[in-house]
């Protein structure tokens, strides 16, 4: 049944995640939080946004919004040395935009 929800629905479901993602961007920036980016194009241009939470922490703060259920994945930035020193967190807004 998704995939038929999405195949009806593709086109402006794919508009509305993005318009979303970038909203949320500019929201989380507007509370002060690092978002990751360009702030020119609302800082993404897909479903994810990127948080930078400090050196090595990433997996951290995952974990904690986790217990808090909150879902999101630790991300390693371009300036990290490896993964295991992930910085950010990356997060997504296509089930917020399917679910309300």
């Amino acid at each position: 049944m998704a995939t038929y929800e999405m195949n009806t629905f593709k086109l402006d479901y794919q508009k509305a995640v993005v318009s979303n993602a970038k909203a949320f961007a500019r929201a989380l920036k507007d509370q002060g939080l690092k978002v990751e980016g360009d702030p020119r194009i609302d800082y993404t241009e897909t479903h994810q946004v990127i948080i930078r939470v400090g050196y090595g922490k990433g997996p951290e703060v995952a974990e904690r919004l986790e217990k808090n259920n909150v879902i999101v994945n630790y991300q390693g930035a371009p300036d990290d040395e490896g993964f295991t020193a992930a910085s950010c967190l990356r997060t997504g807004v296509q089930e917020m935009t399917r679910f309300g």
